[in-house]
């Protein structure tokens, strides 16, 4: 005799997720994206900081080697086409730096004279960097790798991502030490 095994449904729900948990669901997901938005925007505007800063305390550091390795003054202007210097207040470091060796001492590039080591335009898209008036439109590293121009107090550059104060930095430029990135926020004393 054979045996014919039945099958049998299990009566119930349909695996799957009904509209209540799924409303659930996306509401706590809604909840831990608000949260998360500000700290992901705080972290996304800090490493904009320190990525400008960055890029121009290279473009320092390169003038000062270059001044040192060719024995010769180089300057480090702002410009707004990389071809020239610019003293204009409304044009800052942000749109733009262009390093040349500065061969007959006037601190402007001159066509057939001097000879231009790099050129960047612009430093930053998203930050605002103006310097104060020692830096505030060039700097000409002498043979020692010293600022020329710079006084005792030395001079600073500020690095401010779209206007937001809390994630500014500063290059500082001292007549007696190399140029550093500091944020004023967390050390005063040490940020002027």
């Amino acid at each position: 005799m054979r045996c014919i095994a039945s099958q049998t449904h299990r009566v119930g729900r349909d695996p799957g997720f009904t509209l209540i948990e799924l409303i659930v669901t996306i509401s706590v997901l809604a909840i831990l994206t608000a949260l998360a938005t500000p700290s992901f925007r705080s972290i996304m505007l800090n490493s904009r900081s320190a990525s400008d800063a960055n890029n121009l305390l290279s473009l320092i550091i390169l003038a000062r080697s270059e001044a040192v390795t060719r024995n010769r003054n180089v300057t480090l202007c702002k410009s707004a086409d990389g071809n020239s210097c610019s003293t204009d207040a409304n044009v800052g470091w942000h749109t733009g730096a262009v390093i040349f060796e500065d061969i007959d001492g006037a601190g402007d590039i001159d066509a057939g004279t001097d000879v231009v080591i790099r050129s960047e335009v612009p430093v930053s898209s998203s930050s605002t960097l103006q310097g104060n008036s020692p830096v505030a439109n060039r700097m000409t590293f002498n043979p020692l790798g010293r600022v020329a121009s710079l006084g005792a107090a030395g001079g600073s550059i500020t690095v401010m991502p779209s206007g937001l104060d809390e994630y500014r930095r500063r290059i500082v430029i001292a007549s007696t030490r190399g140029p550093r990135i500091c944020k004023p926020d967390d050390d005063p004393s040490d940020c002027p």
